[in-house]
């Protein structure tokens, strides 16, 4: 969300003489040792892995951490530390306060010890039905569409389901609508656009993460959602290139494809990305190359991992290399060239006439 400046206030001076006033200080900021520490924890903590998020947090000393870095690395270590603190928010309705602590819980033992999620989720089962009053057996599916029905009658808009690897609670109060012409690689699409704000729950992401990473959008057949506060100006590159540009890849790629397995969509979209980024680009390729992973079942990463890969066989690098050295424009003359090769690798789906 964008940030709001508060007004000047404008004391009046009393006598004629002013004395000089020095400057202020600049704001502390973090050292490259903690800003790489904050990284690394976001990235383990995007695969569901918060044991070695906080070794990454703890591994710098913590007067290394000014300012907002600060203030990030001590709510992860209270979330997830031994003496944990995780306090509800406050203003929710009943069911949406207690739906939330519930998967709170889950996800906290899910991030912390991986190999108990399946335990956890049907721990989650359980409490979620008794809470809805519904029969201890109740389905998962059937749990959360009426889960949604109580929520939506609270006045809560929410998004459930899998983000793999966790189940997913993403909760807020208001939504707008709009539609948009995108420009993508291979064509403009139409795309409509529903714009959430007032979140309650940015899902387990942001919960793993203090909010630093929060997932941006989504794509339903009806249009694409977007994640209102993640994005700040709305006419600035990282809403246009990383969410609408992204999602309406999702979109087109649906309708023109049909359904592709979820790894293969984030490639696709994340290839468009920085076929279109400009002054972002250098943030991309960094956020992708510190989340990796070789496991398929975690789409974004295993997606970033590939889409790398790709670009430096395109731009001639070896594997593993950086790419400081290359110029923007190649960078993105290899996505956009990347992306249409596999496209052509791709059988388009047959419309009935």
């Amino acid at each position: 969300m964008a940030t709001r400046i508060p007004p000047f206030l404008f004391t009046p001076l009393i006598g004629l003489t002013l004395a000089a006033q020095s400057p202020p200080p600049p704001p502390a900021a973090p050292t490259p040792a903690a800003r790489e520490a904050l990284q690394a924890a976001a990235g383990h903590a995007l695969q569901g892995e918060m044991t070695p998020a906080l070794a990454a947090l703890r591994s710098v000393p913590a007067d290394q951490f000014a300012g907002p870095a600060g203030t990030l690395r001590t709510c992860i270590l209270d979330r997830f530390g031994d003496g944990a603190h995780d306090p509800a928010p406050a203003g929710l309705p009943p069911v949406a306060t207690s739906a939330l602590a519930l998967y709170r819980t889950y996800w906290r033992a899910a991030l912390l010890a991986p190999a108990s999620r399946t335990a956890g989720e049907e721990s989650l089962r359980r409490g979620l039905a008794a809470l809805l009053g519904l029969a201890a057996a109740t389905e998962m599916d059937a749990i959360e569409t009426a889960l949604g029905a109580r929520l939506e009658a609270e006045g809560v808009h929410a998004l459930t389901g899998v983000t793999a690897p966790l189940r997913e609670l993403m909760l807020w109060r208001r939504q707008s609508e709009e539609d948009r012409a995108v420009a993508l690689p291979e064509g403009v699409h139409n795309t409509h656009v529903v714009l959430l704000d007032d979140f309650v729950s940015y899902g387990w992401a942001g919960y793993a993460t203090c909010d630093r990473s929060i997932t941006g959008g989504w794509v339903r057949p009806d249009g694409i959602y977007a994640v209102r506060p993640g994005w700040g100006d709305l006419a600035d590159e990282p809403y246009l290139v990383s969410f609408l540009g992204h999602e309406s890849q999702h979109f087109a790629d649906k309708a023109r494809f049909g359904e592709l397995a979820s790894w293969e969509l984030e490639y696709r979209a994340k290839l468009t990305e920085l076929a279109l980024a400009d002054r972002t680009q250098a943030r991309l390729l960094s956020a992708f190359a510190h989340n990796q992973s070789d496991d398929v079942a975690i789409p974004h990463s295993y997606a970033n991992k590939r889409v790398l890969a790709a670009l430096r066989v395109r731009l001639g690098l070896a594997p593993g290399a950086s790419f400081e050295g290359a110029a923007p424009a190649a960078i993105r003359e290899a996505a956009a060239a990347e992306l249409r090769a596999d496209s052509a690798r791709r059988q388009p789906v047959r419309r009935r006439t």
